[in-house]
């Protein structure tokens, strides 16, 4: 299975690193955390490509409302981060741990000597995606942040960051308030990103609050870092600097999403193509 990936998206994830938008605001998102040697980047989208609208194909339940890989660019060890997207936690209950029902249908679809060869396509994909992987499930904070309108935008090689802060549980809901106060404007056409939003942490291994932004482009981001022209109160940053906790910073461009059709099929869509 070939596919034409752009050449900037593997150069970002070998210096280290829709028609879904990246979905961090459904209300409840399954994220890994995937570590592969970077020199079998391109050899990982191909074969992710290909398992992911295998999977979507072959689900006669619950499917996620969207699912997107982002490609590391900055700071951090993972190679790539796969989020995936519920309404709900029954719904991610009642999709979880099904990809095995799920491949082993379809290779019953296949003729005896695809079926061998796709056999050792998914027993590769396995090994790359497992080996040293983390998972975890959280869910959106409601009314806090903005979103965009994805239409537009489906294929485009988005700028993502994440900052992970690990308030204790009695501070989670003063620092997300503070922090909101001086990160997000009345109005979001005053800020340089399509969208802010925050998570909390239900299960599995991460930090208690996450922040998410999504920039159209490089320029975009440099432009936020460097704004000084944004109204700070000093004291709620310093009450939100003491309270924070542990803080980390990465940054992710998109590397392609599973889009759908009207009449369902899903289809892996790269950024950039």
């Amino acid at each position: 299975m070939n596919r034409n990936i752009p050449p900037l998206a593997i150069t970002l994830l070998l210096l280290g690193s829709l028609l879904l938008p990246v979905s961090v605001t459904a209300q409840v998102n399954a994220i890994t955390e995937i570590r592969i040697p970077r020199q079998h980047s391109a050899e990982f989208i191909e074969l992710y490509a290909e398992m992911a609208e295998m999977l979507d194909a072959s689900s006669e339940g619950v499917r996620p409302t969207a699912k997107n890989l982002l490609g590391h660019s900055w700071a951090n060890d993972v190679a790539f981060l796969q989020i995936i997207s519920y309404e709900s936690l029954d719904d991610l209950n009642a999709d979880f741990n099904t990809d095995g029902a799920k491949m082993r249908a379809y290779r019953e679809t296949l003729s005896e000597a695809d079926r061998e060869a796709f056999q050792e396509r998914w027993a590769r994909f396995r090994g790359l995606y497992l080996e040293g992987h983390t998972d975890e499930v959280r869910v959106a904070v409601q009314d806090w942040g903005f979103n965009y309108d994805p239409a537009g935008h489906e294929d485009h090689a988005h700028v993502v960051t994440r900052s992970q802060y690990w308030p204790t549980y009695a501070n989670a809901g003063e620092f997300l308030e503070l922090t909101a106060k001086n990160l997000i404007p009345e109005d979001p056409a005053d800020h340089q990103a399509l969208m802010v939003v925050a998570s909390r942490h239900t299960s599995g291994s991460g930090p208690n609050v996450d922040v998410w932004s999504v920039y159209e482009s490089w320029d975009d981001f440099a432009e936020f870092m460097t704004d000084t022209s944004r109204p700070v109160d000093e004291a709620d940053l310093a009450r939100a600097f003491e309270i924070e906790g542990k803080h980390g910073d990465d940054i992710f461009m998109r590397v392609g999403t599973l889009a759908r059709d009207a009449a369902g099929t899903g289809r892996f869509v790269l950024a950039g193509n």
